[in-house]
């Protein structure tokens, strides 16, 4: 069975398969209200019913994914992730009691993280009540910044977008591609903030084919943007391609590489090299 997980313990598995596992642990780990809509105050056989159609409307929604929760391949809870718009997803989860205060909450919404950012989501958003102090701490732990509204608490994360490798940021192969220097400012420099990050490495794969024609300077825009926030680059991957067609670019690519700004490298441990980084 297919499965998405970079945490053994914790394993985002897809819904449909355990639709009747997951209703028999909501059903004696849960309460009603915490997993469905209001309309059925205690498990019941309608309410057992009810939340099984809930879960077959989510399922059958082309703007939803949803997940089984699973430790150590038992079913503990679900989570769901709803299209907004391009950029922003909804998220809500819930778990079984003997489930709570382990982590797992905040394992799951880690991986679901990972899961927006493959779907293009740079933002996930997510609401819960100011009592529910267990969601507040996933919440919390997941960096998610958190305002009061109409008596509810909304929360909203930023996707990542790759992880840090010393003092270089990596965007991650499987994120949004990168077509100019505004998505630069929306989907790379937020995440940054207060991270000790010198240098950004951008995989040749992540790049729009415009960015190796100098001619629509989307190349300049995209570097100088991130000059701008004090962000030196680093172009990963081969090239030689796009080197063969534009001697423009070949010219740019040698002035860049005998820079201290802005570097064209084969791969990532080319880059620490050059910056002695052991």
């Amino acid at each position: 069975m297919d499965t998405t997980t970079a945490d053994p313990a914790v394993q985002l598995t897809p819904l449909a398969p355990l639709v009747d596992r997951v209703v028999a642990v909501a059903a004696t780990a849960a309460a009603t209200t915490e997993v469905m809509p209001p309309g059925h105050e205690t498990w019941t056989a309608g309410a057992r019913a009810a939340y099984r159609a809930f879960l077959d409307a989510q399922l059958a929604d082309p703007t939803t994914t949803s997940f089984a929760i699973c430790r150590a391949e038992d079913a503990v809870g679900v989570i769901r992730m709803r299209a907004v718009d391009e950029a922003t997803a909804e998220i809500g989860l819930w778990l079984a009691r003997d489930a709570r205060g382990r982590g797992i909450g905040t394992a799951a919404v880690r991986e679901l993280l990972t899961v927006a950012r493959r779907s293009g989501h740079r933002v996930v958003v997510a609401e819960t009540t100011p009592d529910n102090a267990a969601a507040l701490g996933v919440l919390a732990s997941c960096g998610a910044a958190v305002h009061p509204e109409d008596g509810r608490i909304v929360a909203e994360l930023a996707v990542p977008m790759g992880a840090r490798n010393g003092p270089v940021f990596e965007y991650a192969e499987d994120a949004p591609v990168l077509t100019g220097a505004d998505d630069v400012l929306d989907t790379i420099v937020p995440g940054l903030y207060g991270q000790s990050v010198d240098w950004v490495a951008l995989p040749v794969s992540r790049l729009t084919p415009e960015f190796f024609d100098l001619s629509t300077r989307i190349a300049g825009e995209m570097v100088q943007k991130l000059l701008n926030y004090h962000l030196n680059v680093a172009i990963v991957g081969d090239v030689t391609t796009h080197v063969s067609r534009s001697s423009a670019l070949a010219a740019y690519v040698r002035e860049s590489n005998r820079g201290r700004h802005a570097w064209f490298v084969a791969d990532t441990a080319e880059l620490l090299e050059r910056l002695g980084v052991r």
